[in-house]
């Protein structure tokens, strides 16, 4: 019965271009525990589901952009001692510096100063 639910391809689809769970409910105008359910059996039977970003979706208005890289251990293990000493996790930490060095324009200032290091 489950593989059968018409809504299927659509949660997936929105699952894949990273719409959380809510958001899919809405968009297709059904319930969370449906597209729950769905995506749970999507990723049982071997789809390609991402994870779900957490924390609060963006209210009205705002663009959601999230952005993913991975960085070298040595670099994550300074971010960590950061973050740690401003009792923040390494995701807040990052997405406070990242918001900080664009609002203040201040990536050439950084960029510029590393050039020719390794």
């Amino acid at each position: 019965m489950h593989h059968t639910d018409p809504l299927t391809p659509e949660i997936a689809r929105l699952a894949r271009e990273g719409l959380r769970p809510a958001e899919i409910a809405t968009e297709l105008n059904t319930t969370r525990q449906r597209v729950y359910m769905r995506i749970g059996w999507l990723r049982r039977t071997g789809a390609d589901i991402p994870a779900f970003s957490r924390g609060r979706p963006p209210r009205a208005g705002q663009i959601a952009r999230q952005i993913r890289c991975r960085l070298p251990a040595d670099v994550t293990d300074r971010m960590a001692a950061c973050a740690e000493a401003r009792g923040e996790s390494i995701g807040q930490f990052a997405k406070r510096l990242l918001t900080v060095i664009a609002r203040d324009d201040l990536v050439g200032a950084i960029l510029d100063d590393t050039e020719g290091q390794p």
